[in-house]
Formats: C-alpha cells, structure tokens, sequence
C-alpha cells in the first residue's frame, strides 16, 4: 500500500467488498489491522505490533547499530501512517484528530 498509487481507489474497492458476500472476513480483517497497527492516540501507534514487526522484517537486529535504530523507527512510523490512512480512506476509523477508534457500523 505504501507504493500504490491509487489509494482512494484500493480504499473504495475494500469499502465496496464489506458491503458483498465476503463482508465479514473483510471486516475481520480490517479490525486486526486496526487492533496491530493504531492507537487512541495515533503518536503511539508506531509502537503497535504491525508496525514493529513490519519494521523488524525490513531491518532485522537493530541493537547493533544506532543508525538502524533509527531507520527501524522511521519504519515503524510509516507503516502505522500507511495503514492508518487506508483504514480511514476506507471509513473504517475516524481520522487522526478524532481517534483511531473504529467507526459506528
């Protein structure tokens, strides 16, 4: 999702499959990217396990270096940003300044 370009209309395709026959594995699947990758307060959201293990695939054993450290949390950061802005492009959260809580079904 990082690199795709037509993030409105990936959003608009999930948004469009929780309303078909497979609403709710769409669903479940949407509430465990909320339940790994947000927070109440979305400066935290980095710190979730999606994040994390995303940035841990990306850049393995970052205790030996401070750079990728540094490199890793930048990782962690985009990948709560990336996958907070598919879930409320598809209006599964409410936007940042509200909360990452999920949206009144």
């Amino acid at each position: 999702m990082e690199h795709y370009t037509d993030k409105p209309g990936a959003a608009e395709r999930i948004a469009e499959a929780l309303g078909g026959k497979h609403a709710e594995v769409v669903d479940k699947a949407l509430t465990i990217l909320v339940n790994r990758f947000t927070h109440d307060d979305p400066d935290q959201s980095y710190r979730r396990d999606g994040p994390t293990v995303a940035a841990a695939f990306e850049y393995p054993n970052p205790h030996s270096d401070p750079e990728i450290q540094q490199l890793r949390l930048l990782a962690q950061r985009n990948a709560a940003r990336v996958v907070t802005e598919l879930l409320t492009l598809v209006g599964y959260i409410k936007p940042a300044a509200d909360s990452a809580s999920v949206v009144d079904k």
